[in-house]
């Protein structure tokens, strides 16, 4: 089940970049709101670095709360998926308002 849940994040971490990505494209680099993510698709290094540093930061939790029992990497895993899951959801409310 802890495997799951860690596989829904790492989902919830592609759509928020593919509906990101799809903004940015449509809308221009001026329209994302994330700083981080400005830079990043500014010198094309978003995918890499979102893909891989957020896989690499999951791993870590992951093996911190199955491991080790962390309670704060449990903390930290359900924290993550409301975030994504919540900005997943205003990307699509987003999507559909626009297109209105």
């Amino acid at each position: 089940m802890i495997e799951l849940k860690y596989m829904i994040i790492y989902v919830l971490n592609i759509l928020d970049l593919f509906f990101t990505s799809k903004w940015v494209n449509e809308y221009g680099i001026e329209s994302e709101l994330n700083p981080i993510g400005k830079f990043l698709f500014q010198y094309d290094m978003v995918f890499e670095i979102k893909l891989c540093v957020n896989l690499v930061l999951l791993i870590i939790i992951y093996i911190f709360e199955v491991f080790y029992d962390n309670k704060f990497a449990k903390i930290c895993s359900y924290i993550i998926t409301a975030f994504y899951s919540i900005i997943v959801l205003l990307h699509i409310i987003l999507l559909i308002w626009i297109k209105k």
